[in-house]
């Protein structure tokens, strides 16, 4: 996770004194800013709308979109990545609806000029919690609203997914993301899917199997066996 020292104004590198200072509801609630692209950075130059950052957040948890929400856009972030439970999109299996406190969330998202990374994960409607097509008809259910920009399959897949799927996790998850990404590019080619989402050996591993999606997402937790 990138390191942020300061945000620079009118050309100088200014500290936390005369530089952005977030609500203590984003203080208290939020860990670490995610940066996308993952580098460390002693200071950057943030406008609106910066596609390069973004945060990590829990809206579908239940956080206040006021003034969360507003507080995120005035950072001049671009994204916002939270979690999409399918148990609110999909109450019965292929029965669709549009849950009011997802989408309470998402359009205040919008409003306030903020793109969404939509992460998705298990489905226990299924006797495959992660059934590819399954995922698939929730992503293009999803898409068709509008609000979401991207969407992340899977949240660190080397560790619950992993232990549901067994030792063929990694191939499984190739072919999960390959086919929502197919999908969903049948309906809005303009949202991204991004994955993979586990640790640097298993990520070259995966990327070797061949994968259609975006991007990848990588989370780069050191532990001793060379996963970084």
């Amino acid at each position: 996770m990138a390191e942020t020292k300061g945000v620079a104004h009118d050309g100088r590198c200014a500290r936390a004194q005369d530089g952005f200072h977030p609500s203590t509801a984003i203080l208290r609630k939020t860990n670490r800013l995610l940066i996308i692209l993952g580098v460390t950075l002693r200071c950057v130059t943030l406008h609106a709308g910066d596609d390069r950052f973004g945060f990590a957040t829990h809206f579908e948890q239940g956080w206040p979109t006021n003034p969360d929400m507003q507080d995120i856009a005035a950072t001049g972030v671009s994204y916002i990545r939270d979690d999409l439970n399918a148990g609110n999109w999909e109450p019965s299996p292929g029965f669709y609806v549009l849950p009011a406190s997802d989408m309470a969330w998402l359009t205040a998202a919008q409003a306030n000029g903020l793109k969404v990374v939509a992460v998705l994960g298990p489905n226990s409607l299924y006797p495959d919690n992660y059934d590819s097509t399954a995922m698939s008809n929730l992503a293009t259910w999803i898409a068709k609203t509008g609000l979401v920009t991207a969407f992340e399959i899977v949240n660190e897949p080397n560790n619950a997914y992993a232990a549901y799927e067994g030792p063929m996790w990694e191939s499984k998850l190739v072919t999960l993301t390959n086919v929502v990404t197919a999908a969903v590019h049948a309906v809005s080619p303009a949202i991204q899917v991004i994955g993979l989402g586990a640790q640097g050996t298993q990520i070259f591993d995966m990327l070797a199997m061949g994968t259609t999606m975006n991007g990848v997402v990588y989370h780069p937790y050191g532990d001793g066996a060379g996963f970084i």
